[in-house]
């Protein structure tokens, strides 16, 4: 039986936005983004001078222009600062960010002991303290990209990084959620991952074996596997234009 134009429906696949921040490496979602057709990366907006701005609000007012650009249906991924700034977009921003995938967050992250020391090894630092598995391409190519950014710039993401507190907001974030935590994770525990999930309206919540802070270092495969899931169920009547 023919159907007329008038009982056509056309549905847009979710939109993965990948958030790209400086301690993820300049290049750290190239192993993942690959795949999915129309994924975007968003770099984390730079101020005059070419430095990362010190306020989260002004972070999240650029970052909420950049994305409301995009067609939707948005989903946000971001793993530690990126992901921490996408819990705080979609709970200032709901009706720009249709579904979001937070990786290595927790209500409040801690720099492990060691990391800022020197600003000569904060790379190494970064490191070491972020893998779980410290050789193969994907680790030595992160710590090239960390020697090549200026280290106030990673300063200053880390000092933003551990200054986003979500413990009395989160339950304001409506849309569905996918939070992912290595298990070896020193930034965010997956206990503290997991009680941020439970105060999420709509979480699924997983722990990835084998892995550290940077998920997407130690088990791209895995996150990828993830993401890719999550779209799939993403339920697009979510989308709200």
């Amino acid at each position: 039986m023919a159907h007329s134009d008038k009982d056509s429906i056309v549905i847009a696949a979710p939109r993965p936005i990948f958030i790209q921040t400086a301690l993820g490496g300049s290049s750290s979602w190239d192993a993942i983004i690959q795949g999915f057709d129309g994924g975007i990366i968003v770099n984390l907006p730079l101020d005059d001078d070419g430095v990362d701005p010190q306020s989260a609000a002004v972070l999240l007012e650029r970052l909420g222009a950049a994305i409301s650009s995009i067609p939707g249906p948005r989903v946000v991924v971001g793993t530690g600062l990126g992901g921490m700034l996408g819990l705080e977009l979609a709970r200032t921003f709901p009706h720009e960010v249709d579904a979001l995938i937070a990786i290595g967050c927790a209500a409040q992250c801690r720099i492990p002991a060691g990391v800022r020391g020197n600003t000569a090894d904060i790379a190494d630092s970064l490191v070491a303290h972020g893998v779980a598995i410290a050789d193969g391409d994907l680790v030595d190519d992160l710590a090239l990209a960390l020697t090549r950014i200026h280290p106030e710039r990673l300063l200053r993401e880390l000092d933003l990084f551990e200054s986003i507190r979500l413990h009395d907001t989160a339950h304001e974030i409506l849309c569905p959620t996918l939070v992912v935590v290595g298990a070896h994770d020193i930034w965010a525990p997956p206990r503290d991952a997991e009680a941020l999930a439970r105060t999420l309206a709509r979480h699924h919540f997983v722990i990835v074996e084998d892995a550290g802070h940077f998920v997407h270092i130690d088990a791209p495969e895995t996150l990828r596997l993830l993401i890719t899931a999550f779209l799939a169920r993403f339920d697009i009547s979510t989308h709200r234009g």
